[in-house]
């Protein structure tokens, strides 16, 4: 059973979230660092473009009181997300197959929106559009948690993070590399409260004023 859910968890990995590979190789510990600095204890967390879920379990743990909702297209992801947190003995949480762009949860309500290496998967309009509903989603002084990739130091590791990009994520990474994301993100009309460099990793922390 252990086997069968372990293959199961790679087969997932490489289609819907590749960047836990990227992370498994350069950025150990990533998905627990960006959980660390998160300033508020939230009760009701989004997290939207969900893809296998990895940071998840993170929250689920820091934050046991917590319920959260996780968002994506793919009901396929999903199922695999509700076996991955259940296996783990979690249960405050619900799937809802969605676009991100329109979630169906009311509005002003969470108090914590997460977006974990899904960005970088969009066109810039839709990563806009993405933005503004994770705005629509908070509360007040509601946090946003957005990590996604920047350049690795080190011209070995740049070069191979290079031909990772090109392999394996959407030609607008550049846009992402270049800094899109935190553009994005203020000119949603979030405050930009802190920004982080981590093992391939740009965190960003953001809340809405």
């Amino acid at each position: 059973m252990r086997l069968a859910f372990f293959i199961r968890q790679i087969w997932f990995t490489l289609k819907f979230d590749i960047a836990d590979v990227a992370l498994f190789i350069s950025g150990k510990g990533v998905r627990r660092e960006i959980v660390s600095e998160i300033p508020i204890a939230p009760s009701m967390i989004v997290d939207m473009l969900t893809g296998t879920g990895s940071i998840l379990i993170e929250y689920a743990q820091a934050f046991p009181n917590a319920f959260i909702y996780a968002v994506d297209s793919d009901p396929k992801a999903l199922s695999f997300v509700s076996d991955r947190l259940t296996d783990r003995g979690i249960s405050r949480f619900q799937t809802i197959v969605g676009d991100a762009k329109d979630v169906k949860l009311p509005e002003g309500k969470a108090d914590l929106v997460n977006i974990s290496f899904g960005l970088h998967e969009l066109c810039f309009e839709d990563r806009r559009k993405v933005l503004l509903e994770a705005m629509r989603l908070l509360k007040t002084n509601g946090f946003l948690i957005v990590s996604d990739y920047r350049m690795p130091e080190g011209r070995g590791k740049g070069i191979l993070a290079r031909i990772f990009f090109r392999l394996f994520e959407p030609p607008w990474i550049s846009e992402v590399l270049k800094g899109d994301i935190k553009d994005a993100i203020q000119e949603a009309g979030f405050m930009l409260e802190r920004e982080y460099d981590l093992p391939l990793t740009s965190l960003f922390i953001a809340r809405n004023p």
